[in-house]
C-alpha cells in the first residue's frame, strides 16, 4: 500500500468525496483510534487509520492520522459473490454487538444491493477476505 496523506483535512474530503459512491465502508472504533477500509467506484481499496498517541518528548497527546491506497484493485463480481454469497448478507440476520468500547460500522452499496450493519464478526470477515482478495496485508 502506498501512503496517500496524513494530513486529517485531506483525509477527511478524500473519504468524504468517496464515500458517496463507494461499494464498502467498514470501519471499527475505539476511544483511542479507528480503522477503516473503504472501496470506491472504481474498486480502488483505501486503509484509513486514526489514533491518539503520547509523545515522550513534549510530553503531550497528538492524534495520528493515516491514509492508504492498495497497489491493486478489488475484483467486484469477487467482493459481491463474497458478501451475497459466502456471508450471506441479504438474509443472514447480523446483529448490532458494537458497544462504547468498540463500535463497527459496515455499509454495502452493492449494484443490487445496499444495507448497513454494526457486527464485529462481519467486519472481521470483510476486513480479512479484502486482504485475501487484493493480495496485500491491511
Amino acid at each position: 500500500m502506498k501512503k496517500i496523506s496524513q494530513k486529517e483535512s485531506e483525509i477527511a474530503n478524500t473519504l468524504n468525496e468517496k464515500r458517496q459512491e463507494a461499494y464498502l465502508d467498514i470501519y471499527k472504533e475505539t476511544e483511542f483510534s479507528g480503522f477503516g477500509i473503504l472501496i470506491d467506484k472504481e474498486l480502488n481499496v483505501y486503509k484509513y487509520m486514526w489514533n491518539t498517541a503520547f509523545n515522550k518528548e513534549t510530553h503531550n497527546f497528538s492524534i495520528n492520522n493515516y491514509l492508504y491506497q492498495s497497489k491493486n484493485k478489488i475484483n467486484y463480481e469477487e467482493l459481491e459473490n463474497f458478501l451475497i454469497k459466502e456471508l450471506n448478507i441479504i438474509e443472514k440476520d447480523y446483529s448490532n454487538n458494537s458497544n462504547e468500547m468498540e463500535r463497527y460500522n459496515e455499509i454495502v452499496k452493492l449494484k443490487s444491493y445496499i444495507n448497513e450493519f454494526f457486527n464485529k464478526e462481519l467486519y472481521e470477515s470483510i476486513k480479512e477476505k479484502v486482504s485475501i482478495l487484493i493480495k496485500e496485508e491491511l
